[in-house]
């Protein structure tokens, strides 16, 4: 083994041994998931922060698998440049499915391109609505995978009645096939490019991987990882076919954007009524400028005295443009994880706990915590209120006390309120296969948000009032069988 071989096999140990104390850490302290989570969540999203668990298996793969061939055993002579393309394969047909999937689902219930699908099991989880721009029909890939290798066990089987089985066992099979095609992929890319390369490499990599089954196509999130997996494409083809940086640096830019323009040009073909363009900018911008970065200061190193000073100048204008995208999107993600304490946060919070506790008790219940509420609106373990405290208060705060908590252990949760949202009026579809039951149908009549509903042949309207943000899912738990498959009509 060389000297370049046995140091970056050092540095496999070194990294591997940082993720296992990144896994122990963030298990005792389940906190520091969001910390992490800030600054890499324009490429996958997440809330719960399972994702940065799965982050750290899909990068300790490759890594174990170099440390296990000690790369003197065995050396693998395949491009990284051809192993990224054949990634991008199974990568791209479960964005396919996923398309097809929805379409599909829109088109045999004759909805608008406008609705969204809520599939009602008594989650909160399971039921977000997916959309065109953010959906979950694929999501239950991941437990089947997850059974096919014996794991552990991950619910969603309940989907299997809307979406059939069969497709989850294919898509999960599909998922496997993929993580196989990134170890091979990454111990490539570890031995040709070194472990830096290689961890810039796995975040848009995860990305793709996770939005195929999470989120889909047109999400913000895809948007970003493929720009950002796309950049490295041409920045590797650039360092194999030794391009001018003057050529190479533009290639990257324009390679970034490409899917984003791309996935624009699919969304018009198919008519999708709105495009996400939230995380998009600053993630797509961050990974070209850092790659050009690199190019530049190899440049630098090698540079005669004369143009030394201006490969200077524009490393300090990247720098500073890298420096300035960096903390844009991990503000922004500081934020959306509301680890940034706030004068008062209105909220809606789902939980059990206090469904049959009046104002008055739910007001003692979240003084002894420190923290004031005026209730706005309360219907059953829904509660929409304003927040606030003697000392700076976050949503963390309150997601954080036991009855809270506890009921995001058994589906509970805590949503950030939309005000624009609040007072209007939704129309769900719900496609009942068993029939509706009496009792859901005095729940209907009795249900504080729903203004007006009507049953008919093969589906029942429901008139919904947002009076709280968590309105549209609290009606749609009123139908318990998991074999429902509801419908928001325009809704954006």
């Amino acid at each position: 083994m060389n000297l370049g071989q046995n140091t970056e096999l050092k540095k496999a140990y070194i990294l591997s041994i940082c993720l296992t104390i990144l896994i122990i850490s963030t298990y005792i302290y389940p906190k520091l998931t969001f910390y992490i989570q800030t600054g890499l969540y324009p490429y996958f999203g997440g809330s719960s922060g399972l994702k940065i668990y799965f982050l750290f298996m899909f990068i300790l793969a490759p890594l174990l698998l170099k440390i296990a061939f000690k790369l003197k055993k065995f050396h693998m002579s395949a491009s990284p440049v051809r192993l990224m393309i054949i990634y991008l394969f199974p990568n791209l047909l479960l964005y396919g499915i996923g398309v097809f999937l929805f379409k599909y689902e829109l088109e045999s219930h004759e909805l608008p391109n406008t609705a969204e699908f809520i599939i009602p099991i008594n989650s909160l989880s399971y039921s977000a609505p997916n959309a065109w721009l953010h959906h979950h029909l694929l999501k239950p890939t991941v437990g089947y995978a997850l059974d096919m290798t014996y794991i552990f066990h991950v619910g969603f089987r309940e989907w299997a009645f809307v979406i059939p089985e069969d497709i989850y066992k294919a898509t999960a099979l599909l998922l496997l096939v993929t993580f196989l095609f990134w170890t091979v992929l990454g111990y490539a890319t570890i031995s040709k490019y070194g472990t830096t390369h290689y961890i810039i490499l796995a975040i848009p990599a995860f990305g793709i991987f996770v939005t195929t089954v999470d989120g889909g196509l047109f999400t913000s999130f895809s948007h970003a990882s493929l720009g950002a997996y796309f950049s490295l494409l041409m920045y590797f083809i650039s360092k194999e076919d030794r391009l001018k940086n003057s050529l190479a640096i533009p290639l990257i830019y324009s390679y970034s954007i490409f899917p984003f323009l791309l996935i624009n040009y699919i969304s018009y073909f198919i008519d999708i009524p709105v495009l996400d363009f939230s995380n998009t900018p600053q993630a797509e911008l961050l990974f070209p400028t850092i790659l050009s970065i690199f190019l530049l200061f190899k440049s630098f190193q090698k540079a005669d005295k004369n143009i030394r000073l201006r490969i200077l100048a524009g490393l300090i204008v990247l720098l500073v443009i890298a420096l300035s995208l960096s903390f844009t999107i991990i503000y922004k993600g500081f934020w959306k994880y509301n680890i940034l304490p706030d004068g008062e946060v209105n909220a809606t919070i789902y939980s059990p706990a206090l469904e049959f506790a009046d104002q008055e008790e739910i007001e003692k219940i979240f003084l002894s915590e420190d923290i004031k509420i005026k209730v706005i609106f309360k219907e059953g373990p829904f509660i929409l209120g304003t927040f606030s405290s003697s000392r700076p208060l976050k949503f963390q705060d309150i997601l954080n006390l036991k009855f809270v908590k506890a009921a995001r252990n058994s589906n509970g949760g805590i949503y950030g309120v939309t005000p624009g949202r609040l007072g209007e009026i939704k129309t769900i579809v719900i496609f009942p296969k068993k029939g509706v039951t009496q009792e859901e149908i005095n729940k209907l009549y009795n249900h504080p948000c729903v203004k007006d509903f009507k049953i008919l042949e093969d589906r029942i309207v429901v008139d919904v009032v947002m009076k709280h943000d968590m309105a549209i899912e609290s009606v749609a738990m009123i139908f318990k069988e998991p074999h429902l498959l509801g419908a928001v009509v325009n809704y954006y």
